[in-house]
């Protein structure tokens, strides 16, 4: 499990909006799931339930970009 910054290139694996969270489904945490804030809330529940993890990059959504570099 390899967190790293999610992109405008990574898509919600449910609707193909920019994804903003990653998540490891349970079992052996192999199988992951990329998906926008709108269906991670949807199905936080049942994710928590199953013993999945997560990398929940939410808090990025409205953070402003550097773009001076």
């Amino acid at each position: 499990m390899d967190a790293f910054e999610l992109t405008t290139a990574d898509r919600c694996d449910h609707c193909g909006v920019q994804a903003w969270v990653r998540v490891w489904v349970a079992a052996e945490l192999a199988s992951e799931l990329l998906l926008c804030g709108h269906h991670f809330g949807r199905h936080e529940a049942r994710l928590t339930e199953l013993g999945s993890v997560w990398d929940d990059q939410r808090s990025r959504i409205n953070a402003v970009l550097d773009v001076s570099a």
